[in-house]
């Protein structure tokens, strides 16, 4: 018995042992049949820090589930560590190389940026040059009218509805509500004041209908949430807050976004709702999804593009379905006809003093600077298939892209700038890939081949490239997803054209660590701006009401006048993630970190901590002492 027993603990024993030796190096966990050891990686780095770099990036890709990624990292303009971890195609088991690029996303924004400071810095144009206007970079008559048609479908009039007495509530931009009918908006009450809830403002507000058993208000709003309430306190009973991870909000068709609604109305008896889209359909369903029952088409009375107009929609109590347009034109009919009862006809509404020209007239405010940090009262992503759609006009996103031209004339003709340039901070990808739009003409040169001549080329990064160019494919890592519990490995699909500024570059990590060098007024390398120019470009426009934001760049102060600062910028596509940050300054826990830079690229499209990589990282390298001739961009190295 005690052999047996002896037997059995020293099989016990060296399984763990066996175990514990296996898992010293993580394993991708792919949730498939099978798992696949991480590949010895490729790549240099200092001994001082090379265990500890590949202990923090092999845990952070076996919990992350990534393909692969690369890493690099320069201290005090010197690059100290450049590797590829992982595989570039998972399916293949292709190893990731240092030289594997991987698709950037939003780091792109930072490149583009420095080359829109490269024609400052050239005389060619000034962050305080205006975009429109007679003395704007985008003049014409097509831009105007685009503008006034985008301002008199948003103002003065938010929306409408329509109550169980047939009443014509409407919502103004100046916080007012009156009632009235259909062909006198306030012909039953003087203007009352009206609240939204907390962090909602009237322009976030998407669209207003009434009814149900109670004939409560439902108000739908730009981030997801909704509010239930009553004409001048529209989240009185219920405001449904988007949270993440809890919910998700309101549900659209998937070829729509939530810009595209132009009207929705509610059954007065039921909590049915009509929803209708600029593009020409309509959905019916429920609150939280504005789907759930069918989605069709829709005509309205004479052009299509009446379409655009559109500036409120409601049900009435017989289950007419109303329409009013920015003409002071109005109809009558059914959901999918909006003027099968009735055709075109007039109606009044309130006069608000200067809601439409001076809106208009603030888009001649919108200047270089506010694109570049985000303050421009821009928002999301121009909808290339929707602007496709209203210019009628065909396209194919590998072969045959729309001109961007057309793609900013629909937001401009469609969309509501938010707020007054440089009053807010707003993300804006279409804001960025308006600055790739401008240097086009500004130059004379697409942004890529602009970003090819005087950025990249210059210091040996003529392989950034944008993520369509077939040009030493060799070096491409797969863009890889996430389905059904696996990783999927995806095709790179060739382009003839380089797709937005605002996220179509690929690179690798030290690509991006050399861009880095390139703007931080060392010796060791050449820069490829002035040094007053990166200091512009690093700096703070708006600090009161943009605190968080430079030129193209976020940034992290940790004192009141920003001289300790960490800039940042993350990017993310549906093959690749990336982050790349700039430590002047800093501290992390108390270990000093100025003077890192840390870049990390990876071949997958879900979401994981990569700032939290890169400041583990840092930690790591400030904590040690790296010879000051040991440079990896150096061939005597």
């Amino acid at each position: 018995m005690k052999l047996v027993t002896k037997l059995i603990f020293f099989i016990s024993f060296t399984s763990l042992s066996l175990s514990t030796t296996v898992s010293a190096r993580p394993v991708l966990q792919s949730n498939s049949i099978r798992t696949n050891p991480v590949p010895k990686h490729e790549g240099l780095c200092h001994t001082s820090i090379d265990a500890a770099i590949d202990k923090l990036v092999e845990d952070a890709i076996a919990k992350h589930k990534i393909p692969g990624l690369t890493v690099s990292v320069s201290k005090d303009g010197r690059m100290v560590c450049d590797k590829g971890y992982g595989y570039a195609n998972w399916k293949k088991k292709t190893p990731m190389t240092p030289r594997s690029r991987s698709q950037i996303g939003s780091v792109s924004k930072v490149i583009v940026a420095a080359g829109m400071m490269k024609l400052v810095e050239q005389g060619a144009v000034s962050l305080q040059t205006p975009i429109y206007g007679e003395n704007g970079i985008l003049k014409g008559a097509a831009y105007q009218k685009a503008m006034r048609q985008g301002t008199r479908r948003h103002r003065p009039i938010i929306d409408m509805a329509v109550g169980k007495n047939n009443r014509v509530f409407t919502w103004y931009v100046d916080g007012k509500v009156t009632e009235g009918s259909s062909e006198d908006l306030d012909k039953h009450s003087q203007p009352k004041t009206f609240t939204v809830p907390p962090g909602q403002s009237f322009n976030s507000i998407v669209a207003i209908a009434r009814g149900g058993k109670q004939n409560r208000v439902y108000t739908w709003y730009d981030n997801g949430s909704y509010s239930v309430g009553t004409p001048t306190d529209l989240a009185a009973f219920k405001y449904r807050k988007q949270k993440k991870g809890q919910f998700k909000g309101y549900k659209i068709p998937n070829n729509n976004q939530r810009d595209n609604i132009v009207g929705i109305g509610m059954d007065t008896n039921k909590e049915i709702t009509y929803t209708w889209y600029h593009d020409g359909t309509v959905s019916s369903g429920s609150i939280t999804n504005l789907k759930s029952r069918w989605i069709k088409k829709y005509t309205v009375p004479g052009n299509t593009s009446r379409r655009y107009n559109i500036v409120g929609t409601a049900v009435s109590g017989n289950n007419v379905k109303l329409a009013w347009y920015s003409d002071k034109k109005a109809s009558k009919g059914s959901a999918t006809n909006l003027s099968s009862i009735k055709g075109l006809y007039d109606y009044q509404r309130r006069n608000i003093q200067g809601s439409i020209s001076s809106w208009l007239n603030e888009y001649n405010n919108v200047q270089v600077r506010h694109l570049l940090s985000h303050t421009s009262g821009f928002t999301r992503s121009g909808k290339i298939e929707q602007a496709a759609i209203k210019y009628n006009k065909s396209f194919d996103k590998y072969t045959n892209p729309l001109p961007y031209r057309l793609s900013h004339l629909y937001v401009l003709s469609t969309r509501k700038r938010l707020f007054t340039p440089g009053s807010r901070y707003k993300y804006s990808n279409h804001g960025l890939g308006l600055v790739g739009f401008l240097i086009q003409q500004i130059s004379g040169d697409s942004y890529d081949v602009f970003l090819k001549n005087n950025i990249l080329n210059p210091i040996g990064l003529g392989k950034v490239i944008p993520k369509g160019t077939v040009i030493d494919e060799n070096l491409d890592a797969n863009p890889h997803g996430w389905s059904k519990g696996k990783i999927v490995t995806k095709k790179i699909h060739p382009t003839n054209h380089p797709g937005s500024a605002a996220g179509s570059l690929k690179a690798t990590a030290g690509d991006l660590v050399r861009f880095m060098l390139a703007t931080d007024k060392l010796p060791n390398h050449s820069d490829i701006l002035k040094p007053e120019t990166i200091d512009l470009m690093e700096s703070r426009l708006f600090p009161n009401t943009a605190p968080r934001v430079a030129h193209g760049w976020h940034i992290n102060c940790q004192d009141s006048a920003c001289n300790q600062s960490k800039l940042a910028h993350n990017g993310k596509t549906g093959g690749g993630t990336a982050y790349m940050t700039k430590f002047k300054n800093y501290e992390l826990d108390n270990i000093d970190v100025s003077g890192i830079n840390i870049a990390i690229a990876t071949n997958f499209g879900k979401s994981s901590n990569l700032r939290k990589l890169a400041d583990d990282i840092a930690r790591k390298l400030g904590a040690v002492n790296i010879p000051q001739n040991y440079d990896l961009l150096n061939s005597e190295t």
